[in-house]
């Protein structure tokens, strides 16, 4: 075993670029680059192959909403075990919402459209979801066929086609869990370091 492979290890499997980085700054006695093939990292990080890019595109604010919706592993104190997070495509705006129920989606959704529609006089044209149950009642089909809501889902076990919300859950949680960690708060506070991360 090389320094290189070594100080690979040892940092947690950088990529290359990022190890010579390293080295020139921190690691003289590290004079060797590790072997070409590491075993560890082309099974541990090999990612799916890549999903064909999307050829759509928004010209204006509310042409199209993203949603999603994300189950806690802990319920809150005051007794939210979901939110729901709403994406628009153009401005890349985001709104979130906890729920106590996923059956809560559907009115969630209609106020936020009443909200919408009264705060900045514009129709929203399309919204985008996964195959969730939340997102297949009757009520909501019914009310996006009364409003004139185009409704499209996306296919069921490809979340590469919902990657925007997906990116933003993530992302979302990551400084949740920052938050809390940093306030030495409990997991129950999600609900109000979600307020803040949104």
């Amino acid at each position: 075993i090389t320094i290189g492979d070594l100080w690979h290890r040892r940092l947690v499997h950088p990529g290359r670029a990022s190890l010579d980085a390293i080295s020139k700054s921190f690691l003289q006695d590290c004079n060797n680059a590790p072997s070409a093939t590491c075993t560890a990292c082309q099974l541990g990080l090999q990612p799916r192959l890549a999903f064909p890019t999307s050829n759509n595109f928004t010209t204006a604010p509310f042409q199209l909403l993203h949603c999603d919706l994300w189950t806690s592993p802990v319920c809150s104190f005051s007794g939210f075990q979901y939110y729901l997070v709403v994406l628009d495509d153009y401005t890349h705006y985001s709104w979130t919402f906890p729920l106590r129920r996923k059956s809560d989606t559907s009115s969630t959704l209609q106020r936020f459209f009443a909200f919408v529609h009264t705060q900045y006089t514009t129709p929203i044209r399309c919204l985008q979801c996964d195959n969730g149950g939340e997102f297949l009642s009757s009520y909501l089909r019914e009310y996006f066929s009364r409003t004139g809501v185009s409704f499209r889902l996306s296919c069921p076990h490809t979340s590469p086609q919902h990657g925007k919300t997906e990116r933003l859950i993530r992302i979302t949680n990551d400084i949740i869990r920052t938050l809390l960690v940093h306030a030495h708060m409990a997991p129950e506070y999600w609900v109000e370091a979600l307020h803040t991360a949104t």
